[in-house]
């Protein structure tokens, strides 16, 4: 069920979402439908967000990467997490600023190497100019692209908002500046400008200095009634968001799979086999 729908968000047009979710709806049956009711498309699918740039995002991980990366600071007290946390940003843009410095291109380095590796891709494809400015790419299947429009056929590149393979064969084509047809948001400049912001650092005697509160009432914590069992670490699951299935190793079929010993196929058969005889 999580692949068909994770098939149906990321379908790059309209026509490819509705076999996906023709599918989805097959598996998932009168359930899936009534719960699709609830979800406008324009939520959730690619096909149906075209007026805005998600660059082929769909999920939260960017604030699940950032909760992991700060879980040693949030069984502090809440002046302490805070100040872990301010010390780790500091570090974070330190470290990521120094390294920016030493980029010498005009794409970030990760780009540079998408760039190079649609290239490849696109190499033997067969490039025809159209006297309305529009380019046919013979690939499987062909294309159409335009430039002035930023506007190609398969839909990855207004999704996305960087060339696909498609783009980058007319642009090598054309022998025209890559840099023209790439959104800002991929350029060194900018992830440098992200970083550019001072953080001052506090020092120790102004952290806990507060002369005007020692009059005041002492503000008691609540009471907290603790649930029986160890407390709960891993986060709650989004709207929509199936959970994975562990893997384990069975030694019965030796393979990495989600059954233990007691309910692997091999064992049920066996049992049966032992019971008929």
């Amino acid at each position: 069920m999580g692949d068909h729908f994770k098939a149906c968000a990321y379908a790059p047009n309209r026509v490819i979402f509705e076999e996906k979710l023709a599918i989805f709806k097959e598996v998932g049956g009168s359930i899936a439908e009534e719960w699709l009711e609830q979800l406008p498309y324009d939520k959730w699918a690619l096909a149906y967000s075209s007026h805005i740039t998600r660059y082929g995002e769909m999920t939260s991980n960017a604030a699940e990467s950032f909760n992991f990366w700060i879980r040693e600071a949030r069984s502090l007290p809440i002046t302490f997490m805070i100040d872990v946390i301010r010390s780790k940003i500091v570090g974070w843009y330190v470290e990521r600023r120094k390294k920016s410095i030493l980029w010498s291109g005009v794409l970030c380095p990760s780009k540079e190497d998408i760039w190079n590796e649609l290239t490849d891709i696109g190499r033997s494809w067969f490039v025809v100019e159209c006297p309305n400015g529009q380019f046919e790419v013979t690939s499987n299947p062909s294309v159409v692209v335009d430039l002035r429009l930023r506007v190609c056929t398969c839909y990855q590149w207004q999704i996305r908002g960087f060339p696909c393979a498609h783009v980058v064969a007319v642009i090598r084509k054309n022998c025209t500046s890559i840099y023209n047809h790439v959104d800002e948001a991929f350029f060194v400049a900018k992830y440098q400008q992200c970083y550019m912001f001072d953080i001052n650092p506090i020092p120790e005697t102004e952290k806990f200095e507060c002369q005007s509160l020692v009059d005041q009432p002492k503000i008691l914590p609540p009471i907290l009634k603790r649930s029986a069992g160890r407390p709960k670490k891993s986060r709650n699951l989004s709207y929509g968001e199936f959970p994975k299935k562990k893997r384990k190793f069975c030694k019965r079929c030796c393979k990495m799979a989600p059954h233990d010993n007691v309910t692997c196929a091999l064992a049920c058969d066996d049992n049966s086999q032992s019971s008929s005889s």
